[in-house]
């Protein structure tokens, strides 16, 4: 299923009950924002915070690594408040995009970002934690081999083994399966766990603050444990 969606549009709390109300294939619904082309992918699962989340490819992040801030004028729509809607991408997308180059560069790259995200989900989408370790390996992936424009990532060459696997196969089921494998052999590569029915409930703890920048942020804790602080709504790891 798809839906049509306006790019820079402020949706309506009950405008966005009414799209995800549409009913779906195993929970994930794509949204085709216009004009200025692009897709991001709407997914419906308890374990996640809100029960939905939006997966982008290009991210929701911009600035210097020491200092990133939301770049709220970049994402493609906006759910009741401009501010806050990039949290519904948080739980799921890359903090900046996977897609380093340009369609120009790499045609079709995010396009086959989101396709990588939908088979993920369709085989983890039971497994408490899923999204935190998909968070944890996009965030690692997108990385550059070399700090230079061009690049080359992880990311991008999975997208391009993909690609592959999507020229080469006209039998749905075998590609998706081929596809998996692959998700699971950069998972391994990059040495991310992949998701397991035996993913621990983790220990949370309350009230204690961290200094950062001669300010106080109250610490975080993620559902894997990790302690984090929010600054300028942006997540920052500690240790």
């Amino acid at each position: 299923m798809k839906k049509n969606i306006t790019r820079g549009k402020i949706y309506t709390k009950n405008e966005f009950k009414r799209i995800l109300s549409i009913p779906t294939h195993n929970d994930i619904l794509l949204l085709k924002v216009q004009p200025n082309p692009h897709s991001v992918i709407l997914v419906k699962n308890d374990f996640l915070d809100k029960g939905y989340a939006i997966f982008d490819a290009n991210g929701y992040v911009t600035g210097p690594r020491e200092e990133p801030v939301v770049d709220v004028e970049n994402i493609p729509f906006y759910i009741v408040s401009k501010d806050d809607t990039y949290k519904l991408l948080d739980e799921i997308s890359p903090q900046r995009p996977l897609n380093r180059g340009t369609d120009a560069v790499n045609p079709g790259y995010c396009g086959i970002f989101g396709i990588i995200f939908m088979v993920y989900f369709r085989h983890t989408l039971k497994i408490k934690g899923w999204n935190e370790n998909w968070v944890d390996f996009v965030n690692l992936a997108r990385e550059p081999f070399q700090r230079i424009e061009r690049s080359d990532s992880p990311a991008l060459i999975m997208a391009a083994e993909v690609q592959e696997i999507i020229k080469n196969n006209t039998n749905y089921s075998n590609m998706e399966q081929q596809i998996f494998d692959k998700i699971v052999e950069y998972f391994n590569k990059l040495g991310i766990k992949f998701p397991s029915t035996s993913t621990k409930k983790q220990k949370t703890a309350f009230g204690k603050k961290y200094k950062y920048n001669n300010r106080m942020y109250v610490i975080r804790v993620g559902p894997r444990g990790g302690k984090y602080i929010l600054v300028k709504n942006v997540k920052k790891y500690i240790k």
